[in-house]
């Protein structure tokens, strides 16, 4: 077959699996910032990042 290999491997994803992926992040804020009151929008950033 002479497909590109991003076309083999893509995966298509749902509007329901955006907004679960959307949902699960902002938790994920909401709890950082809770727990972490001081933290600004940075640092948040740099904590997700280090969880990933």
């Amino acid at each position: 077959m002479d497909l590109p290999a991003s076309t083999y491997y893509y995966c298509s994803r749902t509007a329901e699996d955006r907004l679960t992926r959307r949902l699960d992040l902002q938790d994920r804020i909401e709890t950082l910032a809770f727990h972490k009151a001081g933290y600004g929008y940075r640092r948040i950033t740099a904590e997700l990042r280090r969880q990933v």
